[in-house]
């Protein structure tokens, strides 16, 4: 096993060693509760299919906040008990909104929020670093009478310590109450010169994530992969706009010119399903697969470009 404590003390996370990471993480998605029998689902909130995604798009830093995101965010906090406080009461009511109260809820809770102030009074305080030590943790826990896992509230966690300093993503959910030290959240116009596209391993990967489960907005996805192509390969799709998400040329030319570079390196697009597992879970795949969404399908296809081409 690779042990996740060890992989969170370096300052940055290769991408190879945060996905190596994350494919260990898949196992514990795997085991997010489904009944077929009852045809127990996971609630739309948290299942963000396809074709319910929102509007949004990735965090616009500011220039000074882009690069610290770049090389890897510190959790800046003046107050850590009050914002452990904070974490615990935005978690359980995140849970208990998502489905019904349960006092699993607090408990998983208030484990996450001292985890995340343990780590800040060790000098632990690198945000990608500390999101692994709450899985570590909670990877101990039993979760067994929740409807989640650890990563669930790892990312969670991530999302509210970024949001704690002013830091605002419009492709997470925004918290219940506003911290102290938050600033108000940016608005975005829907314009291809407001979208700030990912740089460091950890913000690709979320990316993907976010991209995979419909949280993402397509005209942003559909911009990542444009910008990931070079000048041969769109010689391929001609002179025109390239939309994937519109009509079946463009996507099946993409399909197409994957499978070719695929090809020569004697791989197949079989090969990238373990770590589509790790981005949302095998569970989670399977059943977006079995509803058979054209949306779904196409997102699935720019994931699987990036991820091999796009160096994401």
């Amino acid at each position: 096993r690779i042990s996740l404590l060890a992989m969170a003390a370096a300052p940055v996370l290769s991408f190879s060693g945060f996905h190596a990471a994350l494919r260990v993480s898949s196992f514990h998605r795997s085991h997010i509760q489904h009944d077929q029998r009852s045809n127990l689902r996971l609630p739309a909130s948290l299942r963000a299919p396809a074709q319910h995604a929102r509007a949004r798009f990735v965090c616009a830093l500011a220039d000074s906040e882009h690069d610290e995101m770049k090389f890897g965010a510190r959790l800046q906090v003046d107050d850590i008990d009050a914002l452990r406080t904070w974490v615990e009461d935005e978690i359980t009511t995140w849970l208990d909104d998502e489905w019904i109260p349960r006092q699993i809820h607090r408990d998983i809770a208030i484990r996450a929020s001292n985890t995340i102030k343990e780590s800040w009074m060790r000098e632990d305080k690198e945000i990608t670093s500390i999101l692994f030590n709450v899985a570590n943790d909670l990877s101990t826990f039993d979760m067994r009478e929740s409807d989640v896992n650890a990563w669930d509230i790892a990312n969670k966690a991530s999302d509210l310590m970024l949001q704690s300093m002013g830091r605002f993503c419009s492709c997470s959910q925004a918290p219940q109450s506003q911290f102290a030290a938050a600033s108000s959240p940016p608005t975005f116009e829907k314009k291809d010169d407001l979208v700030s596209l990912p740089e460091s391993p950890f913000e690709k990967h979320i990316f993907l994530q976010k991209a995979l489960d419909g949280r993402l907005d397509a005209s942003t996805l559909n911009h990542a992969v444009c910008q990931s192509l070079s000048e041969e390969v769109k010689s391929r799709f001609g002179d025109r706009s390239i939309d994937l998400f519109q009509g079946a040329r463009d996507i099946e030319t993409l399909e197409a010119i994957m499978d070719e570079k695929l090809e020569e390196l004697n791989r197949r697009q079989e090969d990238m399903e373990a770590y589509l597992e790790a981005l949302i879970g095998e569970t989670q795949l399977k059943l977006e697969r079995e509803e058979e969404d054209p949306e779904f399908a196409r997102r699935e296809t720019c994931v699987k470009w990036l991820h091999f081409q796009g160096g994401y």
